[in-house]
This record gives C-alpha cells, structure tokens and sequence, in this order.
C-alpha cells in the first residue's frame, strides 16, 4: 500500500462520514503453502546436526513469501465480491459489503459502516487468527489523533526517537529548514568524504517522515539526498539543520476535517511548481507538486 493511498481513503471516511478500523493478521507469512520446491539450511540450534529442510510453508525472510501471503489474502477477499483497485493494487472496493480494504503486509485498515466491517472480519476469521482494533489510533508508525473537527496524523514519537538516536535530544530549535546564506555544492574528486554512514542514516530516517506526514520537509530532503554518495561537513551541517527545525515542530501533523454538511463538495486540488535552473552545479531545475483533498495535503513530490 502506498501511503498518499492510505491517507486519500481516510479523508475520503471522514468526508463520508464512514467508520475506520484496524485488524491484524497473526503470522501472515505462514498461512500460505509453496507451491515451489525450496529447501533451507537448517539453523544450529535446532540441534538437527546440519540437515537441510524442505520447507512446506512460506517463511519470513523468504523472497517468495511476500507474493504467497499476496496472493492468498487476494483471494479471501476476492470471496467478498472486492476489487482491486488499478491505482494501488493493495486497495480493495467492495461494492456488496460496502466497504474499502487497505492491506500493508498484515495490517488491514477497513473503511465502511460498522455492520459491513463486521460482517468483513467474520468473513477472514474463517481463514486466518486476527486481532481486531476498533478505531484507528496508531497504523504503521503513525499517531491518529481523534479531535472534535477531524483528526490528525503525526509522527510525534517516530521524531522524538530518531532525535535521541542522533544525540539530538537537546537541539535548540529553529524556523527554518534551511540557510540561504549557505549554498551547498557537490565534492569534488580530491575531497575526502565525511562520515559516510551516519549522513546516511539521518537522511533515510528523514525520508520517513517525508514519505508519511511531512510535505514541509520535501524539497530540503530531496535536495540533500544529492550529496548521498559524498558527504562533507557542510552537507552534515545542512542535514542537523534539519534535526534542529524538527526539534521545535515535532508536533506539527496533517488535519483531515469532519464532513461539515452534505453539501460541501469533495474537491481534489493540485498544485505544481518548477524553479529555473537552481542547482548550482549542472544548473538542473527542481518541480514539486502537492495535491489537496478537502483542504488536506493528501500527495506530494518534490525532485530535480
């Protein structure tokens, strides 16, 4: 599942006045048979003196488990009259149950009215062992919070922890991502690169957030994702910087409204933008977009 699908269908619950909840599915992987021929060193302590096993069962860790799991949680929920949807294939309609099934690996969010989603849930109780979350409160790294106009989604906790991780904690905050003062340029050849791995790790744990519940940090990520492969000291600089502005916006999130008559209309509205020619070293130009559903930031993009 893709996370603009995931938030497009919570706009589209609280727009229709639809109930949300979250069910998982106890040991996924192990639900489905191979239907390959795959054999595994057995591990040592096991105690099977070096035997190799021949697996009946899809593991975690195997590349076919995946698709197994795919294909036979696809065909439970075929059962149940659903579609899967062109634009994501982990988005399932069902128009005789009335509902929208969302699957990210073992975790179903569904979207209908009470009565459907039971009858959904005692439809998969017959096929797998799940745990049932009655509302949505925490999906996927991502705090729901339920208030009086909507809700909003954050990642309160998921910043806290890589602010820690960074030794970070303490960071005096500021109100820009970015200085404009500072021009960042590629290394060259000669230049030795400056701790490779942690710039790495700051920026991948910076994707996240952009991936979930942060347009705001987009471009300055994207932009700093240039130096990947050769990182200086003003590129580290930059990229605490950022650390610094999260430090002050941690409980910045994304506002989705409650339907506020029946007669407001569910508006998707676009945005899209290019610069000329900013990079300052082969003078490439840089576009975003962001897409609003209900006045609520629901995808966006930036890149050169």
């Amino acid at each position: 599942m893709r996370y603009d699908s995931l938030r497009l269908i919570i706009g589209l619950a609280l727009h229709l006045g639809l109930d949300m909840s979250q069910a998982d599915i106890k040991s996924a992987f192990l639900n489905e048979d191979l239907n390959k021929e795959v054999w595994m060193i057995s591990p040592p302590s096991i105690g099977l003196g070096g035997k190799v096993l021949y697996l009946l069962k899809s593991l975690y860790g195997l590349k076919q488990a995946p698709l197994a799991w795919f294909e036979i949680l696809s065909s439970a929920l075929t059962e149940l009259s659903s579609l899967s949807c062109s634009f994501d294939p982990c988005v399932f309609i069902s128009p005789d149950y009335n509902v929208i099934i969302v699957v990210y690996v073992d975790d179903i969010t569904t979207v209908g009215r009470k009565s459907d989603i039971r009858k959904v849930y005692q439809h998969l109780t017959k096929h797998f062992t799940i745990t049932i979350k009655e509302g949505l409160s925490y999906l996927l790294g991502i705090e729901i919070l339920h208030t009086a106009t909507g809700l909003e989604l954050r990642q309160t906790q998921y910043i806290t922890n890589i602010l820690t991780r960074f030794g970070m904690e303490n960071s005096r905050p500021v109100s820009t991502l970015i200085d404009p003062k500072a021009p960042l340029m590629k290394a060259v050849e000669s230049e030795p690169a400056y701790e490779k791995q942690p710039y790495w790790q700051m920026i991948g744990s910076l994707m996240y957030l952009v991936t979930c519940t942060r347009p705001d940090l987009g471009f300055v990520v994207s932009f700093l994702s240039q130096f990947f492969s050769h990182p200086l000291l003003c590129h580290h600089t930059a990229v605490k910087r950022v650390f610094h502005y999260l430090a002050g916006t941690c409980s910045t999130s994304l506002g989705y409204s409650h339907r506020l008559s029946m007669y407001i209309p569910l508006l998707l509205t676009g945005y899209s933008d290019i610069d000329y020619a900013s990079c300052h070293n082969i003078r490439r130009s840089v576009s975003g977009y962001v897409f609003l559903l209900i006045g609520c930031a629901n995808s966006w993009l930036s890149k050169p």
